[in-house]
C-alpha cells in the first residue's frame, strides 16, 4: 500500500480518454453498445441516432472469460449474461 500513490500517478496508464468514457457509458446502458458521440454524430457514422449495440454473438475469437467473487467490476449477474452471449468464443470459463 505505501506505492499506491505512485501506481495512481500515471492512471490510467495506456489509456485515452475516449477509452473511458466509454467505460462510463456502457456503466449507463444495458448491454455493450458503440460509442456514443451525440445525436448529429451518431448519424454520420452509424445512420441512427443512437449507437448500435456491438454484435457479442458474431465473435470468432478464442475468449477466456474469467471473474471472481470479489471482482468490484464484474458482478456475476453480468459475467453470466456475457457469457452466454458469447458462449461459442469461450475456451476457459
Amino acid at each position: 500500500m505505501d506505492r499506491f500513490s505512485e501506481f495512481l500517478a500515471d492512471y490510467p496508464s495506456g489509456s485515452s480518454v475516449e477509452d473511458l468514457i466509454l467505460f462510463a457509458q456502457d456503466v449507463q446502458t444495458e448491454g455493450f453498445m458503440r460509442f456514443n458521440y451525440g445525436e448529429r454524430e451518431n448519424l454520420k457514422r452509424y445512420g441512427t441516432i443512437e449507437p448500435p449495440a456491438i454484435p457479442l454473438e458474431d465473435l470468432k475469437i478464442p475468449v477466456a472469460l474469467v471473474s471472481g467473487s470479489l471482482d468490484l467490476l464484474a458482478e456475476p449477474t453480468d459475467v453470466a449474461w456475457l457469457a452466454e452471449r458469447i458462449s461459442s468464443a469461450v475456451v476457459f470459463n
